[in-house]
């Protein structure tokens, strides 16, 4: 799998003004580059990765393996995210 270069990294940074331990949602995983960047510049923060293609996110959940329970990958539609962070135990 190529690896995903996330586009304004900085700028989404930005706006979502991360704080101590954010839970944050990535809906559209795709490769994880936003997602890997933010773990790593925020060691205490967690991120639930949405998915829908199962073979993007197995390859995108073992390229982020690494951040343990950090990173929730979730094989769904961001369709249904207030369900899927709910379910995560996020209010």
């Amino acid at each position: 799998m190529s690896v995903h270069i996330p586009v304004l990294l900085q700028k989404v940074i930005e706006y979502l003004e991360i704080a101590p331990n954010s839970v944050l949602v990535d809906a559209t995983l795709i490769g994880g580059g936003h997602t890997r960047a933010i773990l790593e510049m925020f060691p205490d923060a967690r991120i639930i990765g949405i998915e829908w293609d199962p073979v993007l996110l197995a390859s995108t959940k073992d390229a982020l393996a690494g951040f343990g329970d950090r990173f929730v990958p979730v094989n769904d539609s961001y369709v249904n995210m207030e369900n899927i962070v709910q379910q995560q135990g996020v209010q």
